[in-house]
């Protein structure tokens, strides 16, 4: 039996490096915790990260196989982001590496700047662009 190999399209292949490379990029700046390393800052070792995750309060992606959490949705004592679960309310229909990749883009909806820069500063403002974001077009 011969089987016709198929030519991957170069679109595809061209849209998988750049998601590689933007995958790379968001560990490589921001860093990503474990579900272990989120319950550490927490002092609470019993499942927290798969709790808040559940409540919607934060999301995972798998990198390398494990189930990490972007550390941007986090405050400075390792809890989440209350804008982070209007922002995963909004656009959590994505898969969760779109999400992830999301607050690392530049956005016209921000004036050019990226939503993770703003996550502090600005909450209701980045909480606003996602929604907009989500928002259907109308023509």
């Amino acid at each position: 039996m011969v089987v016709k190999s198929e030519v991957p399209n170069p679109v595809a292949v061209l849209q998988a490096r750049r998601n590689v490379v933007a995958r790379e990029a968001l560990i490589r700046e921001f860093g990503a915790l474990t579900s272990l390393e989120v319950a550490e800052q927490d002092q609470n070792k019993a499942a927290l990260a798969h709790q808040w995750k559940e409540e919607g309060r934060i999301f995972a992606v798998h990198y390398l196989g494990a189930t990490c959490f972007p550390a941007f949705q986090f405050d400075a004592a390792g809890h989440p982001l209350p804008v982070i679960a209007g922002i995963i309310e909004a656009l959590g229909h994505r898969g969760s590496w779109q999400l992830a990749l999301w607050f690392i883009a530049e956005t016209g909806w921000l004036g050019g700047r990226r939503p993770v820069d703003l996550l502090e500063c600005e909450p209701e403002t980045v909480l606003e662009a996602a929604r907009n974001e989500a928002a259907p077009l109308l023509y």
